[in-house]
């Protein structure tokens, strides 16, 4: 069975970037936009088409129908439901492959209901006064545009996780832990993710 840190972020907590910086320090796979990319593969569905349901809810009022890919079966579906569904198996396939750290698209409850892979879920915060000046030097936006950025964008996280697993996004106890990047930097807290699957690697070892 494989080792899979799944981590979940708040807009602008960098939880992209501890990410990538634990999978170098543990040489081991991070799934991010990737996993859209793989979708598109897998569907043959346009990705500037999935792109937009990227991590959001279906919304009624805002319905547009597939009409092209490789299965028939997308045919007439959203993309947002098409995209979980590729998505969906595009993790459990990954994760069968080996250990890897996944960003968001549910991946932590989607492999603790259907494999038996040891799985950390991880939660990156940060206080909003930091994660404004995040997105305002990573995006060139003023302190008002980044502030609407983050709060449409934590929404729209929100509503996503809870729509597909039913639980409520960024509550503490739904993860094994949380960390915050503006108290603890970047580094540190990937050093600290890299010892916990060390750590969990040998609690795990046969």
């Amino acid at each position: 069975m494989s080792r899979i840190i799944c981590i979940s972020r708040e807009s602008g907590s960098n939880g992209r970037v501890i990410a990538r910086m634990t999978a170098d320090r543990l040489g081991i796979p991070c799934y991010d936009k990737e996993l859209l990319i793989k979708a598109a593969e897998e569907s043959g569905i346009a990705q500037e088409i999935l792109e937009g349901a990227d991590e959001r809810k279906e919304n009624p009022m805002l319905y547009t129908a597939v009409t092209t890919g490789k299965d028939l079966e997308y045919y007439g579906r959203s993309p947002n439901d098409v995209l979980f569904t590729v998505q969906k198996a595009v993790i459990l396939d990954l994760a069968s492959r080996g250990d890897c750290i996944f960003v968001g698209r549910c991946a932590d409850d989607i492999l603790r209901k259907n494999t038996g892979h040891t799985v950390i879920s991880v939660f990156i915060a940060a206080s909003r006064e930091h994660r404004i000046s995040t997105v305002m030097e990573r995006d060139g936006l003023d302190e008002k545009a980044a502030a609407g950025q983050i709060r449409r964008t934590d929404r729209r996280r929100k509503a996503y996780y809870y729509a597909h697993t039913d639980q409520d996004w960024g509550v503490p106890s739904e993860y094994e832990i949380s960390f915050s990047s503006s108290l603890l930097s970047e580094y540190t807290i990937a050093d600290m993710l890299a010892a916990m699957y060390k750590e969990m690697s040998e609690t795990n070892m046969p």
